[in-house]
């Protein structure tokens, strides 16, 4: 009975807690207390320009709209805005309104005086308390300036910070609870105050660049970017404690945002983001801060970004209230019953109350559309580009005319006669600066003290790149909202352009459209790519270049040849002299025909003659045509020439690829959500935390490679997220390669091997902008790199390993070691030149590793012959390089250095952990070698060899390396060709290296060397003094096919096995490569990739190459050595067996060919001949019977 009371007892509560709960709304059941809601309203980047600083001028419109800015409807735009805030307060309850810098235009005094007078009146008149920061125009800004005398910008006084908040002392500074204090003899930071407002923190964070301890250059002045200097990050972090121990839930206002709020925010916008803006973000987000109110950029866009313990950070940014599309936003914060703090945000046009009014018109709601988008935009991409370029032109003109023409601002960054006489031009260079200043005379007078011809010439160009269609649909991304684009037409690059820049300015992206989604689809692949480059090609070297400038400027003779070095037989002396002087004396010969020959097809005659540059430069082009220094013989035919080599469609795609991501990065946005940039709700709970390759949170760039000895040591390298700190692997040993293994989830390994581990923090950088063949705006990413050496493992043995963080969980995906089992059989893959620009090209490694492993499973290491990456400091280039396969989890790579690495610093070192060698600059590649079972490989640096070939210091270790080995097989590993129908064949220094190695490998008993660089496949004979010697051929079965034997020649086999990614290069004609070396013993024009399975066993060597298309593999070489002088050993493999029996017997009765090396190891009874007796005791010997 007790418990039926008890019952009862509980059921009387719920029953009264619920009908109580139900008589009480909802939202007091989410939120607590009204002191913990608060409410404010956002405006960014004002750009205040005082009245009186205007001039109603066509000059100071242009001007102002060279920046994008409408100043002259301003007031207007702001008397909107304030309503709009008003009526939010009026029935909403709105009590704040906050300002995340860029209050002024440039930081011009009066200008903030100006502002804060109207931001004190707004609060006066609403009762609305206005709360600001600065941003990077504010501060000591030098560009401060007026327009008051209607024609162009003079100087004024700019504003210090002690200024700045004298000036906006009632604006926030007022309410200010804390203050940051630099310390003594700093500046920096000085602005950031916190206020506590209805239960909340607001901390307002001054990150300006605008003082000597905070700007790049150590002066005062300001700087786009921002960056919390030590002593700001501090006091950041102490009061998130303060705000934590009182119970407040913290807000940050910044300028500078700490979450990109899209990838190229922070590769290509750089100074958009604050600095280290990864590690600010997430440090401060553990320590409590979950919202922080930005601007900047002048984009209207909610990003979020969660770090490795959960915690989120969102970055809430506005656009520049002066500028399309003119938003504004509206914050509510509530905290619930649980303590979690929710944001809900909304976006609204400045005029959603008052329509914007100024000199006497009111414009239709909203101005955004009626007006503003028109005012931006209305001209297309044509005439917004004219806006922007405008003004950045007239303004370079100006500097270059304060300097005194083109010459002189040149030598400002660029000493130009130093580097005419530094580069062996000698006396003939102060000629040459005569011209290159007569040159500069007339630039400056034709294009400098002219502008408005430079400007419409320029115009012309960008109006015919802007009217290029670039898809059969018509662009109607825009046409509902904003009456943008023609139905009837199709859309244009231009198009393109005023599409990306609106979507990314306005938020809620969406280009899902037929026409954006065309265009994307038609870069990627490849086919715009190339008709893009095909018009800047056509538009900047024909009509601009060639046209334009180098036709309309002349040679004037008399500067040219008079002053210091006068030349008295006119240009076809000081031809000659120039020649003489930039090449020596091996190209005098009879070069004075070759000179007239050119000047006259140019239609030179003499020094009396009117010369255009196109002329000169035409004429000097035919010249080294002719001397066989640069074919072309024209600037068309020399690029053309470069471009037929070197631009294959890969290199489009990749254009194609990198111009589509960039327009999907700036117009589709999902972070936080599709379309939740204007409005939406987002709270404070930890979130998921995604770990991928890409983020670095999973291990990245998984090298694995051979230790010191094969048998029993293996190296891993890979690198993980700043905040991953330790180097943990996980490895068991297995029964076989098919067993699964069972990890633990903890680091650990079998207690007879000897681990050392090794992390250290490392910078590693890729270009913002990737073209391929330039990359610009070099954007750093701070990563551990973690290295194991693994000793003590068991011989012919099988492990499972994998790599990560245990305390996180975070692990690689497991891979394979398999040590050499001291036998004399290997396996071994050759690949070469893999380079590509993006993750869609490297695709095709993964391709060709998985063709190549289908028929070689068996395969021990990858020996690469370099060129893996198309630069080697590019780190997304090795992301895709090491993530392709996992095939190179289960399989060493071992490497040389191609010249692509060598354009990035310590490459290899910076990416795999390579057997010990001697001691070596290894900045440019790494030389070492390295024993598997009976094989010596020696792996070459030949970014050391120049014109005098391979440098001393690595031939002497070549030979003592090879001379010290006493493996069967000896084959060397390089990047640069030394026989190849590529176009370095006759390289400077691959002519030097053929030289030394002609004699040299056949000296040291290297039996193959495997080759790169050229991206053509070619095979020789076997080669001793550049020449093919003979060679005992005969026939041989093994593994299922029939190879041509060399049988023990004495010379070196040289293949340069094609390339293994994207880039397939045209083969040079055998006449060229004739007149160097002996035609190839296999020539193949390899349209697709290439790779190469190699397979020792005793004393035989089988060789296959395999062309890869659409994923299967076709045999296109393939050759056999046999090294053997065992009697009897009919197929060379070291011993006898029966199956040499059955082949000798085959020879006996003709039934296969027989070669005289086939006699002279199957004759085993010595009588001259192979006979039947020769088998019978062949199979004796076998069975070890007595014969």
């Amino acid at each position: 009975m007790r418990k039926i009371s008890v019952s009862k007892r509980v059921l009387s509560v719920i029953i009264t807690v619920a009908m109580v709960l139900g008589l009480v709304p909802l939202s007091t059941i989410a939120v607590s207390a009204a002191s913990d809601e608060l409410k404010f309203g956002i405006m960014s980047d004002v750009h205040y320009y005082p009245q009186e600083y205007m001039a109603d001028t066509a000059a100071f419109e242009a001007f102002a709209k060279g920046g994008n800015k409408q100043y002259i409807n301003e007031e207007g735009i702001l008397d909107s805005a304030f309503a709009a805030f008003k009526k939010a307060a009026e029935d909403k309850g709105l009590k704040y309104v906050i300002i995340p810098g860029d209050l002024t235009r440039n930081g011009e005094y009066e200008g903030h005086k100006a502002f804060a007078k109207r931001l004190e009146e707004f609060e006066k008149e609403t009762g609305i308390e206005v709360f600001v920061i600065n941003g990077n125009h504010d501060i000591n800004n030098y560009n401060a300036s007026s327009f008051e005398n209607g024609e162009s910008a003079v100087s004024v006084r700019s504003t210090l910070p002690e200024e700045f908040r004298e000036i906006y002392a009632n604006l926030g500074y007022d309410h200010a609870v804390s203050a940051y204090v630099p310390k003594d003899g700093e500046v920096a930071g000085q602005l950031s105050y916190a206020a506590e407002l209805d239960g909340y923190r607001l901390i307002f964070i001054d990150g300006g660049k605008y003082s000597f301890d905070n700007t790049s250059d150590g002066k005062d002045g300001h700087e786009t970017g921002g960056n919390y200097t030590e002593g700001v990050m501090q006091w950041v972090l102490n009061e998130l404690e303060t705000a934590k121990k009182k119970g407040q839930t913290p807000i940050a206002v910044d300028h500078w945002s700490l979450v990109p709020h899209y990838e190229s925010q922070a590769t290509i916008l750089q100074g958009f983001v604050l600095d280290n803006y990864l590690e600010v973000s997430e440090t401060l987000a553990d320590a409590g801060l979950h919202y922080i109110f930005t601007g900047h950029s002048h984009s209207n866009d909610v990003a979020k970004h969660i770090n490795d313990n959960g915690e989120v950070l969102y970055d809430l940014q506005t656009n520049s209230l002066i500028e399309f599309p003119h938003y504004i936003r509206f914050a509510s914060f509530n905290t619930s019953i649980t303590g979690n703090v929710t944001l809900n945000y909304e976006t609204a046009d400045c005029d959603s109350v008052l329509p914007v009014t100024s000199k006497g018109v009111t414009y239709k709601q909203p101005y955004r559309e009626t007006f503003s988008f028109n005012y931006m935009f209305g001209d297309g991409a044509k005439g917004y580009v004219r806006t922007l370029l405008g003004p950045m032109l007239g303004n370079l003109f100006t500097d270059i005319s304060e300097q005194g023409g083109i010459v002189n601002y040149i030598n400002g960054f660029f000493d130009i006669e130093d580097f005419l006489y530094s580069h062996s031009l000698g006396a003939v260079s102060k000629n040459i600066m005569s011209f290159v200043n007569d040159l500069g005379e007339q630039i400056d007078k034709k294009y400098i003290e002219d502008p408005e011809y430079t400007l419409n010439t320029l115009y012309a160009i960008i109006d015919e790149l802007c009217d290029m269609p670039v898809s059969e649909y018509p662009c109607l991304t825009l046409y509902d909202e904003y009456g943008y684009g023609d139905p009837n037409k199709p859309g244009t690059f231009g198009d393109v352009v005023i599409i990306v820049f609106t979507q990314m300015g306005q938020g809620d992206e969406d280009i899902s459209d037929p026409f954006m989604q065309d265009v994307i689809d038609r870069f990627e692949n490849g086919d715009l790519g190339k008709k893009v480059f095909d018009k800047l090609y056509e538009l900047i070297v024909d009509k601009l270049l060639q046209d334009e400038i180098l036709s309309g400027l002349y040679v004037n003779a008399d500067k040219l040849f008079a002053g210091y070095f006068p030349v008295a037989g006119g240009y076809t002396q000081l031809a000659l002299d120039i020649i003489t002087a930039a090449f020596g004396d091996d190209f005098k010969g009879n070069v004075t025909k070759i000179i007239k020959d050119a000047l006259e097809s140019e239609g030179i005659t003499d020094r009396k003659s009117q010369t255009t540059y196109l002329q000169l430069v035409n004429a000097a082009l035919k010249m080294l045509d002719k001397l066989g220094v640069l074919k072309g013989g024209s600037i068309d035919g020399v690029l053309g020439n470069i471009m037929e080599e070197y631009l294959t469609e890969s290199q489009y795609e990749a254009w194609g690829h990198t111009f589509a991501h960039v327009i999907q990065d700036f117009g589709s946005d999902t972070n936080p959500t599709f379309k939740g940039d204007h409005n939406g709700r987002v709270n404070d709970r930890k979130c998921a935390v995604e770990a991928t390759v890409d983020n670095y949170r999973l291990p990245a760039l998984i090298s694995v490679s051979l230790g010191n000895n094969s048998e029993t040591t293996r190296n891993i390298s890979w690198y993980s997220k700043y905040t991953l700190d330790s180097a943990d692997i996980e490895i068991v040993e297995l029964k076989s390669e098919t067993q699964t293994p069972r990890f633990k989830g903890k680091a650990g390994y079998p207690s007879y091997l000897t681990l050392t581990k090794e992390t250290t923090a490392k910078d590693r950088t890729f270009p913002g902008v990737d073209l391929g063949i330039i990359g610009i705006l070099p954007f750093t990413l701070h990563l551990n790199r973690h290295t194991v050496k693994i000793e003590g493992l068991k011989k012919d043995s099988v492990y499972a390993y994998r790599v990560g963080s245990e305390s996180r969980g975070w692990w690689s995906e497991s891979g394979i070691i398999k040590t050499a089992d001291g036998s004399d059989e290997v396996t071994f893959l050759h690949l070469t030149d893999s380079q590509g620009q993006n993750e869609k090209q490297y695709a095709i490694v993964n391709r060709v590793l998985s063709a190549a492993k289908g028929l070689y499973p068996d395969a021990d290491l990858i020996v690469h012959s370099g060129d893996m990456v198309d630069e080697g400091s590019n780190v997304n280039y090795w992301k895709y390089f090491f993530n392709c396969s996992k095939e190179l989890l289960s399989t060493p790579i071992m490497p040389v250095a191609g010249n692509h690495e060598a354009k990035g610093d310590f490459a290899l070192d910076d990416n795999f952990v390579l057997p010990d060698s001697v001691s070596q600059n290894s900045e440019s590649g790494y030389y070492y070698s390295f024993d598997y079972n009976n094989v010596h490989f020696i792996m070459l640096n030949t970014n050391d060899a120049d014109k005098n070939g391979l440098g001393e210091e690595q031939l002497n270790w070549l030979k003592s390396d090879a001379q010290a080995s006493d493996a069967d097989w000896k084959v060397v590993v390089l990047h640069k060709a030394i026989y190849s129908n590529g176009s370095h064949f006759d390289d400077s220094e691959v002519v030097a290296m053929r030289n030394q190695f002609a004699t040299l490998m056949p000296e040291l008993g290297i039996d193959v060397v495997f080759q790169g660089h050229d991206h053509v496949y070619l095979r020789t004979g076997a080669m001793n003094g550049n020449k093919v010697v003979d060679v005992d051929m005969g026939k041989v079965s093994a593994y299922g096919a029939e190879y041509d034997a060399y049988n023990n020649p004495d010379g070196t086999i040289y293949a340069i096995d094609g390339a293994s990614g994207c880039k397939n290069y045209i083969a040079k004609s055998n006449a060229e490569t004739d007149k160097l070396f002996p035609r190839a013993e296999k020539i193949v024009d390899a349209d697709a990739p290439v790779f190469a399975g190699i397979r020792v066993s005793g004393s035989s060597l089988y060789f296959d190459a395999y062309m890869v298309k659409d994923g299967a593999a076709e045999k296109i070489d393939s050759f056999a050595i046999q090294k053997s002088t065992l009697l009897g050993d009919a197929d060379r493999n070291g011993k006898i067996e029966t199956a040499d029996a059955r082949l000798i017997l085959q020879m006996a009765l003709e039934i296969v060919p027989v070669s005289e090396g086939d006699v002279k190891i199957c004759d085993v009874d010595g009588d001259g001949k192979i006979t039947v007796t020769d088998a019978r005791r062949v199979l004796c010997m076998a069975l070890e019977i007595d014969y």
